[in-house]
């Protein structure tokens, strides 16, 4: 596991995502890139970037992956 992070049902998914961040700061310094879904796109990748220095990759779903 790479990082962990319990909070309550009212906090959106970035802002839960930059408290995962903080907790892993300093660890796996090798992993250079990290992949997120698309709901976590926006600010927190810049966020990444600028205070954690790590590469967020946001993956976007296709529709023919679905499953019908």
């Amino acid at each position: 596991m790479v990082g962990l992070a319990v909070h309550a049902g009212d906090v959106q998914d970035c802002d839960g995502a930059e408290i995962v961040l903080s907790e892993i700061a300093g660890r796996f310094v090798r992993l250079k890139k990290r992949w997120a879904d698309g709901g976590y796109s926006g600010e927190l990748v810049h966020t990444a970037k600028r205070w954690y220095s790590r590469t967020l990759e946001i993956v976007k779903r296709t529709d023919k992956h679905q499953f019908k």
